[in-house]
């Protein structure tokens, strides 16, 4: 005759059970764990990408030219505007990054003094110098400068004006063809946070007012 198990052949068994029910449950949740890897691979490969973005496009910023920290106050607050200059063999761009949260687009408004006229861009009296820093540039005997840009907000009836940017050409240049002043553009900056690590006031400046001038060269 056959005969029952004993009570403790069923409890093992019954373990075994549990136990293979856990190991599968174990092995479930680490297969879900696995899975979650995915989605954080994706994020950190688009990190990556924007971080590459973001050096391309500094060196585009920056190419043949360099980059400065302009500290203004405004509105009782400190911010640190990032100027960007690069040139090539033909016209120097200059940048001045701002936040439209505290100077909308419409408010922006460039003065560039001392522009050659069109039909005068081969006239220019002497070549200048390098362009490094605009802040930097003084007007004496020994570093003459040929003319100036200023950079200023406008807001409210009276026209108040806040300077966000006010240098001097190190270098001629002249206006461009049927130009009767130099023109700028607002575009978007695709920069975030780029200022000096050792300041503490970090200012995301969404936009950039560029400008850009071309060369002027001497008369041969």
């Amino acid at each position: 005759s056959l005969s029952a198990p004993s009570s403790n052949n069923s409890t093992a068994a019954a373990g075994s059970t549990a136990t293979g029910g856990a190991n599968t449950e174990d092995g479930a949740m680490k297969r879900g764990s696995g899975g979650d890897g995915a989605p954080a691979m994706q994020a950190g490969l688009l990190a990556m990408q924007q971080q590459q973005q973001q050096q391309k496009r500094l060196e585009q910023l920056t190419r043949n030219g360099g980059k400065h920290t302009n500290t203004i106050t405004a509105k009782q607050s400190t911010l640190h505007l990032p100027i960007y200059w690069s040139q090539d063999r033909y016209a120097v761009t200059l940048r001045v990054g701002f936040p439209t949260t505290q100077f909308p687009s419409r408010t922006i408004r460039v003065k560039v003094v001392g522009a050659l006229k069109y039909e005068d861009r081969h006239s220019a009296v002497g070549s200048g110098s390098m362009m490094t820093d605009y802040i930097a540039k003084q007007n004496d005997d020994d570093n003459p400068s040929y003319g100036s840009i200023r950079i200023v907000s406008v807001s409210g009836g009276d026209d108040q004006e806040t300077v966000l940017f006010n240098g001097l050409l190190p270098r001629p240049i002249h206006l461009n063809h049927e130009e009767v002043e130099v023109e700028f553009e607002i575009e978007d900056s695709g920069i975030n946070n780029d200022v000096d690590i050792h300041i503490v006031e970090e200012t995301c400046c969404d936009r950039f007012v560029s400008i850009t001038m071309p060369k002027a060269v001497p008369m041969h």
